[in-house]
């Protein structure tokens, strides 16, 4: 498996989110972005605006100073992975990832992404990049030039993401 080596950035995802599309032919796309995937296809959409035809950006955040931060709690779960008990660090992340009452429900989607999650173990340096990335993107100066229709989706029970950051994007 190929990894890029760090430090990361938005800027150097949004470069490889292109880079994918070069590879596979496809001049144009409209772009779904996800949390950190929708840090990244604001930067494809500023970068490259010649490659976006629409974006969607769900539960995602402009970054930089317009930003509404998470709870220091939030960001705490996720800075302190520990990979002596993976397990543990996984689900002290749950109550950002999942609203509380699905949690209560006991929906078999908390187990599969435990699961899933303990046998795709994610390479620590790469993860601890990510949040860096996560950290230092900023999109707040450039969102103006971002042309063409966007859609902004949020949760309202969204506790890492902070659904303010929907009104500002």
């Amino acid at each position: 498996m190929l990894f890029r080596s760090g430090p990361y950035t938005t800027d150097a995802m949004a470069e490889d989110v292109v880079g994918l599309m070069a590879f596979l032919g496809i001049d144009r796309a409209s772009l779904l972005g996800v949390s950190m995937g929708g840090l990244i296809v604001q930067k494809v959409a500023i970068l490259f605006p010649e490659r976006v035809d629409k974006l969607v950006l769900a539960s995602t955040a402009p970054g930089g100073d317009l930003s509404v931060k998470p709870p220091e709690e939030a960001i705490g779960a996720f800075n302190s992975f520990d990979g002596d008990d993976p397990l543990g660090s996984l689900k002290k992340m749950l109550p950002y990832l999942y609203s509380e009452s699905f949690i209560e429900s006991g929906d078999p989607e908390i187990d599969r992404f435990l699961k899933f999650s303990m046998e795709k173990k994610q390479n620590p340096e790469g993860y601890m990049a990510q949040l860096a990335a996560i950290s230092n993107h900023s999109s707040c100066d450039r969102l103006g030039v971002i042309d063409g229709p966007v859609l902004v989706i949020t949760g309202d029970a969204d506790r890492l993401i902070p659904p303010e950051n929907s009104e500002i994007l």
